[in-house]
Formats: structure tokens, sequence, C-alpha cells
């Protein structure tokens, strides 16, 4: 399972790459840019993001990391971008009243009536023109 901090080295991975590009950066500088992480955290969330298929370690030692970020890494850390973009509505304290949760939106279109409709008229269409072949091949 991913942490936060897997989430913001990912972030930070993905802004330094260039598309289809490797990525040479030193520990030094992820750890900058992370804050209060120590060398074997950053160890850790690295692994675990080339286990959950976010990024590609070419090569890695004492210092440095040689990554590569792939598709779904790159998703997910759009994903995020978008996320932490969006504003949050905070409803305002009131005297006396109380917030509850809205009802899920009923959607305005119904797929499960739109797929009986569709198999419906189709066994009848089917029905009909076998009917008339029927007809037509007995009385021909």
């Amino acid at each position: 399972m991913l942490d936060k901090n897997a989430f913001k080295i990912l972030g930070i991975i993905a802004s330094m790459t260039v598309e289809g590009e490797n990525l040479v950066v030193e520990k030094s500088e992820l750890l900058e840019r992370t804050g209060d992480l120590t060398s074997e955290e950053l160890d850790s969330n690295m692994e675990a993001l080339e286990v959950n298929d976010m990024i590609n370690i070419l090569y890695s030692d004492a210092g440095l990391y040689c990554v590569s970020l792939l598709p779904k890494g790159k998703l997910v850390s759009e994903k995020n971008k978008r996320e932490a973009a969006t504003p949050v509505a905070i409803p305002e304290e009131t005297d006396g009243e109380t917030f509850t949760e809205a009802l899920p939106v009923k959607p305005v279109f119904d797929y499960k009536k739109l797929a009986l409709i569709c198999a419906g008229s189709s066994f009848g269409g089917g029905f009909i023109a076998a009917i008339i072949a029927f007809l037509i091949a007995r009385f021909a």
C-alpha cells in the first residue's frame, strides 16, 4: 500500500521527467524536495512505486537513481494533481442547523430499462420476421 510520501515522490518524478525519456536524479535532490524523509524511507517508497508499476528503476546506487515513469504512474500523478487543484466548499457554521449528506442523484438515463427495451424489441422483431418468412415459404 502506498502512503502519501510515495505519491509525493511520484509527483516530483512526474514533474521532472520529459515524456518518453529516462530521468537521472540524485537522492539528495529528491530528499530535498520531499522534505522530512530519510534515505531509507525514500528507498522503500521508490521500491513500492516500482512494485506497483508506476515507475521503472533502471539503475540505483548510494546517491543516484535512473528511473522511467510508466503510464500508470503518469495517470496517478495527473489524477492527484487534478484532485489537489479542485476547491472544496466547506459549509459555514450556523446556529441550530444540521447538515445531512446529499442523497445520490438518480441518473436521467436508466440503462437497465434501455437494455430491457432493446432486448424485447429485438426479440419481437425477430419473431415477426420469422413468422413472415414462414408464411412466405408456406404459401409461395
